[in-house]
């Protein structure tokens, strides 16, 4: 043991003995801080000396530091993480719901000491549901500690499941651990009778579950796996898909959910999947029947979104399935206001030229020669739209630039009008 211990331990033992033996009065402030002996007994890890101290008749275990701080010995237990201490004071009768700076109780304050220090406080009575003045809980804590043991602990004690503190605002607690938590804790609280069929921000919580062990047990729970946001009509699968969650899809669509559900702006689940350039729900989606011709309000399809992100593996998948590759859109971010991602309407070339995909605009350049030779041995010469015009100016800008390899093949998607504007 370190020296300067030693002689603090040393020095602490001569003072109790000299208030012991004086009968002076045990429940005074000793120190500048406003400790009484007690509570410097507890703090040095003197045990010795607290079971000395616990023998005094008028010994006070409710004294309580000077504001903010406001501990008891109990309080002190706990800070120390002295299991044993805690047991001596609570046998001798310690109030065990004392409420300390903030209002916290020595439960809430013991989270994160191991499910036995909590429930030695709970089998003394502890308050499973005490509140501190920010409205934090033990379960509460426990939860947004991810202390799985400790949870199960205060669940199996009576904790509330339905609880929504203010200080984690107002998130029911089912839903939070949806959203952030080790999946383990949200099939702990529908174990112990959390309500599955509550909304959080206008979402059930088969929109929020992050994991696809949730996700199964919402199910199995009753939740409808195409129930409905409120504010834009859309589906779990669709929210899963937004946010790359491939085993959460695949559990939605073993369970039957709409692989072509249409929200409020016409998006489906391929819009999102595409747009998020996830090849993996990509492919899953159509598996699974997805519509790949499907487009929103904004005329965006999966495959001007697979071109949007340069994801050629995506692009070829959908150009096997005769996707219309004339499509215009502005685009969108596929969120509720996000808005646009052009000022002005793009075809499929013209994106993949605007980002410099190279590869994309190559594999589009020559699926787009096969259908205008179609159309030359027809004698069809289109007028030259805007659409066209802007295309000539990008492969004139990218012919006179150093690095060519973005736009080698812009010439075959031309008319034959504009072949002979370019060549003037």
């Amino acid at each position: 043991m370190d020296s300067n211990l030693i002689s603090e331990e040393a020095q602490l033992m001569e003072t109790l003995d000299l208030i012991l033996t004086s009968n002076a009065d045990v429940n005074i402030a000793t120190t500048p801080d406003g400790d009484s002996p007690l509570i410097i007994a507890v703090e040095k890890r003197s045990i010795n000396e607290v079971r000395r101290l616990l023998e005094v008749e008028n010994i006070d275990l409710e004294y309580k530091t000077p504001e903010p701080w406001c501990h008891t010995a109990l309080s002190y237990s706990i800070i120390f993480q002295s299991q044993e201490k805690c047991k001596l004071l609570l046998e001798k009768g310690a109030d065990v719901n004392v409420r300390g700076r903030d209002g916290f109780t020595p439960l809430i304050q013991a989270i994160g000491l191991g499910a036995e220090f909590l429930q030695l406080l709970i089998d003394f009575g502890a308050d499973v549901n005490a509140k501190s003045d920010t409205d934090v809980t033990p379960l509460s804590n426990a939860i947004q500690s991810e202390f799985l043991d400790e949870t199960i602990c205060l669940l199996a004690n009576g904790a509330d499941p339905n609880l929504s503190p203010s200080h984690m605002n107002q998130i029911p607690l089912l839903a939070y651990t949806c959203i952030y938590s080790n999946y383990n804790v949200s099939l702990e609280l529908m174990k112990y009778g959390a309500d599955v069929n509550i909304m959080y921000k206008n979402c059930k919580l088969l929109h929020l579950a992050r994991h696809p062990e949730v996700t199964k047990a919402l199910l199995e729970a009753g939740l409808h796996p195409d129930c409905l946001t409120a504010a834009d009509n859309n589906t779990p699968l669709s929210i899963a898909c937004f946010h790359s969650l491939f085993e959460v899809a695949k559990v939605l669509l073993e369970a039957n959910a709409n692989a072509n559900h249409v929200d409020d702006d016409g998006d489906t689940p391929l819009h999102y999947a595409t747009y998020k350039n996830n090849g993996d729900i990509t492919q899953l989606l159509l598996d699974y029947g997805a519509n790949p011709h499907a487009v929103n309000i904004y005329n965006a399809s999966p495959v001007w979104n697979a071109v949007y992100r340069g994801n050629i593996g995506i692009v070829r998948n959908f150009l096997l399935r005769n996707v219309d590759l004339n499509v215009v859109s502005r685009g969108t971010k596929h969120m509720k206001g996000a808005g646009f991602l052009f000022s002005n309407p793009m075809s499929l070339l013209h994106v993949a030229v605007q980002n410099n995909y190279g590869d994309v605009a190559e594999l589009l350049s020559q699926c787009l020669c096969d259908m205008n030779r179609e159309q030359w041995l027809d004698g069809f010469v289109p007028e030259v739209s805007q659409l066209d015009q802007e295309h000539i100016s990008l492969y004139r800008k990218m012919k006179t630039a150093k690095d060519s390899r973005s736009m080698p093949s812009l010439l075959r998607l031309c008319s034959c009008k504009d072949k002979l504007l370019l060549e003037g």
